[in-house]
């Protein structure tokens, strides 16, 4: 019985490196594995947040926010490839996949370090939101070409 993952999981298609824009390389920690060595699912999560923060930072978008306005995860989802261990090197990987009136979708990834082996897949939807209504709000054109063309930031070895 073949093992290895099909070309996709559920309704979507593995993330392929070539399709990513940005990356952000982690090494795997000792707090972030559970017994069996392997990295605690939960901590997929925090590794795609952190890509997104350090992407956010490298293209300037809190300075781009309208005052009072923050973004909220309205939904996070990821597929479990292969194991992730201690002391792995891996390149979290993102891209804005669609970008609406008041969200964006980020498509995210985590392979190998320096490799194009997915270890996981995953989706996050942001919404701009009036901090003062907690309502939705439309994301400003400048905030918009940000997040959809700003330079790449490779890791390629």
């Amino acid at each position: 019985m073949d093992t290895r993952p099909s070309a996709s999981i559920g309704r979507h298609s593995l993330p392929e490196r070539e399709d990513m824009r940005f990356f952000h390389r982690i090494r795997v920690r000792f707090s972030e594995v559970d017994r069996q060595g392997v990295v605690f699912f939960a901590n997929q999560f925090n590794y795609f947040d952190i890509a997104l923060t350090e992407f956010c930072r490298a293209r300037g978008i809190a300075a781009l926010r309208p005052q009072g306005h923050e973004f909220h995860v309205v939904h996070a989802s990821a597929d479990y490839i292969e194991p992730i261990r201690y002391d792995e090197e891996i390149d979290v990987a993102l891209r804005a996949e669609r970008i609406g009136g008041s969200s964006v979708t980020f498509r995210s990834a985590i392979f190998g370090g320096g490799t194009h082996e997915v270890k996981a897949g995953g989706r996050i939807v942001w919404v701009l939101t009036d901090q003062a209504t907690g309502r939705s709000s439309a994301i400003p054109d400048a905030l918009r070409q940000a997040l959809a063309a700003a330079p790449e930031h490779r890791l390629e070895s």
